[in-house]
């Protein structure tokens, strides 16, 4: 008696589970506190915390994820993971840290491309041993050793269930078979947007052959198409519309063509990962991203597809015929695209692909991927088709008796698997509360009232990086974060962490304080045995405590500074900007014109770093009473002055008054809270008839110049 299609699978789902854990172990043995390493674990068991987290209610709020504040959306800066996160949501509700949740995402990424290999191999040759090596194909190639770091590349497995689902579609067209195509298609791009647009080249090109093949219903075919798209596009709209309007200032989005290195050279086909144990010392090693080789077991099997039809009148025979020629296409197509807009062969360029180019210019959100070298699924969906069909077609042709038929399904199936090994599998040991104490320290943030966090020190400033501890607190204690790590860093972080901060002297910390109180900062976090010079992180805490007037709440190797809410500030007096058209505005260098031309993208700066001699001077047509000034920073708020006199005059050419001295960072802070993408710093002073006024910076910069994207005067 034959067990049920669902036994089947699930016996399926157990051996790839328990090949998982044999495949990245010994991450089973602690998965609470260890990760794949190196690369984007500890970034993506953070996002997976995090979604899972707001799945509780029901996904309210979740772009708004607690790094890099004051900035919002800042989930659009990394991949947001819907596709496994919400799945696995229960896990965490249930207490799962965000690592463990994301090590049980590892293992079930390669459940989901076992399985799916195997429906599809078994449907494709009506056999199940070729099923099953197409499954083990799918789920321990060589390439998804050199990704448990990449969750999203991992669950690139739903592509093979995709491709079922759209073959079985065919088979019987039906409503309900067009809703699963679309859900697992969904999972797919959810799982990463890199296989949404990936995904399609293969889908497309299945559905075009089988409706050519069958020619059957074209109105069913095209209501049931226009169903499932609109079904995909109710899910994929929103998560667009938040990718495409990115509201944290970051550098432009590098665009695929214009990034040959994410492109895989041809030899990254004969590349594997450094610790591969069949092949890691024979072949190249790759980037991890170019680590395409498909094993040999897999192309001996493939190349008996290619080259060896089978008897005729065999079970699956006409068809598998039929599908080897399309898969091969499709492994040859994903191999080129896989090369990039320049496709190269030892380094060097051997045609360019104009492909890809247009496709950036004409598709939208297809110039943000940038490793052209994904392309490669496809490639590896193929060879799987391809190695069971090989199976499929020897099998036959050797009329083999079941225990041959099994024996070699496990044959094969083991060589695919042992080919993938690596040893040692790459581990890093990771938790949020690193550090005596930190435990306690993380509950005791979680208690307190709201306000932005601020861990020191800053990435580059000690001996390791901490970020990534820092950012995996916020899901417990609550509070959102100043830093953060993500694939793109919008402006602040990177002031914050620069030698030219006033973070990075004690002398500055009373100016640092009233800067991060004015952006919404309560609590600095001084780790100062984490410092490269403990010295100085010493230094830095005492500065905090004596400038914040509180004292500091000490857990071992971490102590908490309260720095206590911004003062409420008076509201200002309405006020009108001064036209711009009769100001004759002079500076000591640059342009001018740049900051009076109503352009935020364009603006004026010194043509050397800062110092006491730079100024501008605006002499107005006739008297006006004024109240202040606003200086428009963009993105150039590393180029605020260091220290800033405004001086005023009643007439033309003096005497001048003073109308503000001191440190502009309060109301830069102010600015970036208000705004963070496009600043304002606003300076007010008590309404007074002007007709000349003069901007003088005072202060240095070893580096960075004074730049204003636009300047107005503010008028009663």
């Amino acid at each position: 008696m034959r067990p049920s299609r669902a036994t089947e699978l699930a016996f399926v789902a157990a051996a790839m589970l328990i090949g998982a854990l044999v495949f990245t172990w010994p991450l089973a043995a602690d998965p609470g506190s260890t990760l794949p390493g190196p690369g984007d674990s500890k970034l993506n068991a953070w996002v997976l915390g995090w979604v899972a987290d707001r799945a509780r209610y029901g996904l309210s709020g979740v772009w708004d994820a607690p790094i890099f504040y004051p900035y919002r959306n800042t989930l659009a800066l990394a991949e947001p993971l819907f596709g496994i996160a919400v799945p696995l949501a229960p896990v965490y509700w249930l207490g799962a840290s965000a690592a463990l949740l994301h090590n049980i995402a590892v293992w079930a990424s390669f459940v989901v491309a076992g399985t799916g290999g195997y429906m599809l191999g078994r449907d494709l040759t009506a056999s199940r041993i070729a099923g099953t090596v197409c499954g083990v194909i799918a789920a321990f190639l060589p390439y998804r050793l050199s990704h448990l770091s990449h969750i999203q590349v991992l669950m690139g497995g739903w592509l093979w269930w995709t491709a079922w689902s759209v073959h079985r579609y065919f088979q019987a067209p039906a409503l309900a078979r067009a809703a699963a195509a679309a859900a697992f298609y969904t999972l797919l791009g959810l799982s990463s947007l890199y296989w949404l647009y990936i995904g399609a080249l293969p889908l497309a090109a299945i559905a075009a052959v089988e409706a050519c093949r069958r020619r059957g219903p074209i109105r069913t075919w095209i209501l049931h198409t226009a169903f499932a798209a609109v079904l995909c596009g109710l899910l994929f709209f929103p998560i667009g519309r938040r990718l495409h309007s990115l509201t944290a200032s970051t550098a432009p989005v590098a665009g695929v063509v214009d990034s040959p290195w994410y492109g895989a050279d041809a030899l990254a086909y004969a590349s594997v990962h450094r610790n591969s144990m069949v092949w890691g010392s024979i072949l190249r090693k790759g980037n991890g991203e170019t680590d395409l080789f498909g094993g040999l077991t897999v192309l001996v099997c493939a190349m008996v597809a290619l080259t060896r039809r089978g008897p005729r009148g065999a079970p699956g025979s006409a068809a598998g015929a039929h599908w080897t020629v399309v898969y091969a296409a499709l492994g040859a197509m994903g191999a080129i695209l896989s090369l990039g807009p320049d496709a190269a062969y030892g380094g060097r360029v051997i045609f360019h692909n104009p492909v890809l180019p247009w496709l950036a210019e004409h598709v939208p959100g297809f110039a943000q991927l940038r490793a052209t070298s994904r392309f490669a699924l496809v490639t590896h969906l193929a060879l799987s088709v391809l190695a069971a069909r090989g199976v499929a077609v020897w099998l036959t042709e050797s009329n083999a008796t079941r225990a041959r038929r099994v024996a070699t399904g496990v044959v094969v199936s083991g060589l695919v698997f042992l080919e993938g090994l690596a040893r040692p599998v790459d581990i890093v040991a990771f938790s949020p509360f690193e550090g005596a104490g930190g435990r306690r320290m993380v509950r005791w943030l979680a208690q307190r009232p709201g306000g932005a966090v601020l861990e020191l020190p800053l990435d580059g400033w000690g001996e390791a990086t901490y970020t990534s501890t820092y950012q995996h607190r916020t899901l417990v204690h609550g509070h959102p974060a100043v830093g953060g790590i993500s694939r793109y860093q919008p402006p602040l972080p990177g002031m914050l962490a620069h030698p030219d901060s006033p973070l990075t002297v004690p002398e500055r910390i009373p100016e640092a304080i009233s800067f991060l109180r004015a952006l919404g900062v309560r609590y600095v976090v001084v780790h100062e045995r984490w410092y490269a010079e403990r010295t100085l992180g010493a230094a830095i805490r005492a500065a905090f405590i004596r400038a914040a007037g509180s004292s500091a709440v000490d857990f071992v190797d971490a102590s908490i500074i309260d720095v206590g809410e911004e003062s409420p500030i008076a509201r200002a007096e309405p006020s009108r900007e001064v036209a711009a058209s009769g100001m004759q505005v002079s500076a000591t260098s640059g342009d001018v014109r740049r900051m009076l031309d109503g352009d935020p993208g364009t603006f004026w700066m010194t043509s050397e770093p800062q110092k006491p001699a730079d100024r501008i001077d605006i002499a107005l047509p006739g008297p006006e009473v004024l109240t202040g000034v606003r200086l428009h920073m963009g993105s150039s708020i590393n180029e605020y002055p260091r220290n800033l006199e405004i001086l005023v005059s009643e007439e033309k050419d003096g005497p001048f008054g003073t109308a503000f001295s001191g440190s502009v960072l309060p109301a830069l802070g102010a600015a970036i809270r208000r705004d963070p993408v496009g600043p304002v710093i606003e300076i007010r002073w008590p309404a007074r008839v002007a007709r000349h006024v003069r901007l003088q910076q005072t202060g240095r910069s070893a580096r960075w110049r004074w730049a204003v994207h636009e300047l107005r005067l503010l008028g009663r």
